[in-house]
C-alpha cells in the first residue's frame, strides 16, 4: 500500500474514533429526554439563570436600565449633545461601556436611535434658548444648540415639534409680542 492510502485511512480511523463517541452521546441524551418527557421534540429553550437565579434576560435588561439612567443624568447634568461632534463611543467611554450597550439601552428605553435620541436634547435645547431670548435667529439656535448645519436643525425640528422651526418661532413671536428675524 502506498502512504497516502495509509493516510486516508489513519485518517478515516481517527475520524471515527471521534465521531462515534459523540453520536452515541448525543443518542444518551435523546433517549433519556424521550423517557422523562414521552416526546422527540427538543425542550423549549430556557434563559440560562445568573448565581441569584434570576433569568440572564433580565440581568441584561437591568444592567441597560442602569445604562439608561446613568446616560440620562449625564445628559441633563453635563449636557454633552451641545457637542456637535458627539458620538455614541464617546458617551459609551464617558459610562464606561461600550456603544453597542449605549445603543441598545437608548432603543430599548426611549424607542429611539441614539442621534434621534441626541437630537431630542438638542432641540429642547434650542426650545429653552428661544424662551430665554425670542429675538435669537433660528442659525444661533441651532449652533447653540449642537447642530452643526440649518438642514440637519431643520429636520430634526420638524419631526419633533411637527412645524418648521420659522413657523413656530413666528407663532411664538406673534402671540408674544416679540419682534425677532428669522
Amino acid at each position: 500500500m502506498t502512504p497516502i492510502v495509509y493516510a486516508v485511512l489513519s485518517f478515516s480511523l481517527l475520524s471515527v474514533m471521534l465521531l462515534v463517541p459523540l453520536y452515541l452521546m448525543r443518542r444518551r441524551k435523546t433517549r433519556k429526554r424521550i423517557k422523562e418527557t414521552g416526546s422527540h421534540d427538543k425542550p423549549a429553550v430556557l434563559l440560562p439563570k445568573t448565581a441569584d437565579g434570576t433569568p440572564a434576560a433580565s440581568r441584561q435588561e437591568e444592567t441597560l436600565r442602569r445604562i439608561f439612567l446613568r446616560m440620562e443624568e449625564y445628559f441633563q447634568n453635563d449636557k454633552p449633545f451641545l457637542d456637535g461632534d458627539i458620538s455614541v463611543e464617546a458617551v459609551a467611554r464617558h459610562l464606561y461601556t461600550n456603544r453597542v450597550y449605549v445603543s441598545k439601552a437608548v432603543r430599548k428605553f426611549s424607542g429611539l436611535n441614539f442621534c434621534q435620541y441626541v437630537n431630542g436634547y438638542r432641540i429642547r435645547h434650542s426650545l429653552s434658548l428661544f424662551a430665554e431670548n425670542p429675538s435669537l435667529r433660528i442659525g444661533e439656535m441651532a449652533q447653540m444648540s449642537g447642530f452643526n448645519s440649518m438642514a440637519s436643525f431643520n429636520i430634526a425640528f420638524r419631526s419633533i415639534m411637527n412645524v418648521p422651526p420659522k413657523v413656530w418661532c413666528r407663532s411664538l413671536r406673534s402671540a408674544g409680542g416679540a419682534a425677532g428675524n428669522d
